[in-house]
């Protein structure tokens, strides 16, 4: 214990799982220097990370700390243990509160990108006088602007209030939604489109980090299947309203259809501005006691930072140094192959037949069925917690089936054809599975943010090649596409999904060794402290729990890899 201003900072509980504990292979102590005095020597986080295996304490400055630090060392002592059915209605608080406000800025995403999958239905290709390749090459200028974006958004919801940063996007979204009502050619379109996934490109990275400071790692990866509901089902309303707006007279259908999307978008701007958590410290739906056992529940199964808006550089490096962050790079680069059937559905629909009208009533049921796969990945991932590789492998197996029989049935089995597209949707249930695991299995804030930036990064590049791979000349069986996405997306992507699961097992199994180790004595603990200048000038050592300091996955060994 120790005390400032005659008050008794109590320590952040340690985890009760047997598996928590930090530290560099050598450092027995590792310092969080709050400095407020200019008197105090200050070390670059690059110094710290240099000297954390040679046996130095470590040391700095207050900025690089957790966040939430400051409200455990407030009231952390004040608040009763959370029982049993305490934390069912605090997890049920979350879900209707955070991971509600996170659905909708998804699902208003995914409706926007949605909508150029209608513009066939609509009547977009004949008044813009668009043809398959220049249709093609909008969803390339798209992904384009996403690319561009990758980095700079990262870095700026890093350093602003994620409620800000989405309420910027969404009110940015609605403004083009309605802009593009003006868009008579491809030109228009084109710009529209290349700003909007400008905009967008951070937006789904942001809404898993915010995720992740609420739930733990096993409820964040069962919950975000049912949170990507809000894109896979985005084609239910989006394929009623598409449908609705086709009986309007006297207006262009698509023009009707961007009108609503940009109302309903405008709207959930203003919502994001008063609802958007910035994290669990700061979020006032909940009381100060939730806030709290909030943090210490998310902290006892994670070990790390919940949120610290300081980009370190050494972090940066970490990540771009870590083998298992190219994998999952090049497991969604793989994967995404398949992403562009979001798109070309319809298209192949009217092919096999179908009307306008009939087509939108089976994009609507395409959804329907996706929606249904999503809630089967959540299932599987609540009954086997801890096998994201496995669930994400079955479902590459089942959207494996669905390309097989795409490319080995006769054009003349409509039927079978229409159920072999929609047995291609399994994709989205392995890619939020492998999505939510690339972000759980790193610590450290900004090396969190790096891999992130490195999954988008890849997912861009191949969005940017993939419309292309459908031509015009190969109508209507498109075989060089499907050949693509059976080699690469499913087959290819499961592989390392496989090798990342044995890389992290392997590590886990090294770290249990040094935490049996700690426990028998046998090696030292890494012990946190935090150092402050009190208001007379003093410094005061106090020690915190290790997840305070923002280390990385590498740097703290009682880190234990979700799988």
């Amino acid at each position: 214990m120790f005390k400032k201003k005659n008050k008794a900072y109590q320590l952040l509980p340690m985890a009760p799982t047997p598996t928590p504990s930090v530290s560099s292979s050598n450092d027995n102590q590792v310092l969080a220097n709050y400095k407020t005095n200019e008197n105090i020597e200050q070390h670059s986080v690059e110094e710290d990370l240099e000297s954390r295996n040679d046996g130095k304490i470590k040391e700095v400055d207050e900025k690089y700390a957790d966040l939430t630090l400051k409200l455990i060392q407030d009231y952390g002592d004040k608040v009763q243990p959370l029982t049993p059915e305490q934390e069912k209605k605090l997890v049920h608080k979350i879900y209707f509160s955070v991971v509600l406000i996170g659905f909708l800025v998804n699902f208003t995403l995914f409706l926007d990108k949605n909508a150029m999958g209608y513009a066939t239905l609509l009547g977009l290709f004949q008044d813009a006088h668009l043809t398959q390749e220049s249709f093609n090459n909008l969803q390339t200028l798209f992904y384009v602007g996403y690319l561009i974006s990758q980095v700079p958004s990262h870095i700026l919801f890093q350093k602003i209030r994620l409620s800000r940063y989405i309420t910027i996007v969404t009110f940015t979204w609605s403004f083009l939604s309605l802009i593009q009502l003006t868009a008579h050619n491809f030109s228009g379109l084109a710009i529209i489109r290349f700003l909007l996934g400008f905009s967008e490109a951070g937006v789904t990275a942001a809404i898993q980090h915010t995720l992740a400071m609420f739930l733990k790692p096993d409820e964040h990866q069962i919950v975000s299947q049912i949170w990507w509901i809000s894109c896979l089902a985005a084609g239910i309303p989006g394929g009623l309203i598409a449908y609705a707006v086709q009986f309007v007279v006297g207006v262009a259908p698509w023009k009707v259809y961007w009108a609503i999307i940009g109302a309903f978008t405008f709207a959930l701007s203003l919502a994001c501005f008063f609802f958007y958590p910035d994290n669990p410290a700061t979020y006032k739906v909940f009381t100060i006691e939730e806030r709290v056992h909030i943090i210490n529940r998310v902290k006892a199964a994670t070990r790390s930072s919940i949120e610290q808006k300081t980009v370190k550089k050494y972090q940066i490096k970490e990540s771009l140094r870590d083998p298992v962050s190219w994998l999952f790079g090049l497991h969604v680069f793989l994967l995404m192959f398949a992403n562009n059937m979001t798109f070309q559905s319809a298209i192949i629909y009217k092919d096999l037949g179908f009307s306008n009208l009939s087509s939108t009533l089976v994009s609507i049921a395409s959804a329907c069925w996706s929606a249904v796969l999503a809630i089967a990945g959540g299932t599987l991932l609540f009954f086997f917690r801890n096998q994201a590789a496995h669930v994400g492998t079955l479902f590459c197996m089942v959207a494996l089936l669905g390309g097989i029989l795409a490319i080995s049935l006769p054009w003349e089995r409509k039927i079978g054809l229409l159920a072999a597209i929609f047995l291609s949707n399994g994709t989205g249930i392995c890619y939020t599975a492998a999505l939510t695991w690339s972000q759980g299995s790193a610590a450290g804030y900004t090396k969190k943010l790096s891999r992130t930036i490195i999954w988008f990064l890849a997912y861009s590049v191949i969005n940017l090649i993939a419309p292309q791979f459908w031509r015009s000349k190969d109508k209507p069986r498109y075989y060089p596409a499907w050949g693509l996405m059976i080699a690469g997306a499913w087959v290819s992507s499961p592989i390392v999904l496989q090798i990342i699961r044995y890389i992290l097992v392997k590590r886990n199994k090294e770290r249990l060794i040094w935490l049996k180790q700690v426990e028998d004595g046998l090696i030292e603990d890494t012990i946190g402290y935090v150092d402050e200048v009190d208001e007379n000038g003093n410094l005061v050592r106090r020690e915190v729990d290790i997840s305070m300091l923002d280390l990385t996955d590498l740097e703290n060994k009682r880190f234990i890899y979700p799988l």
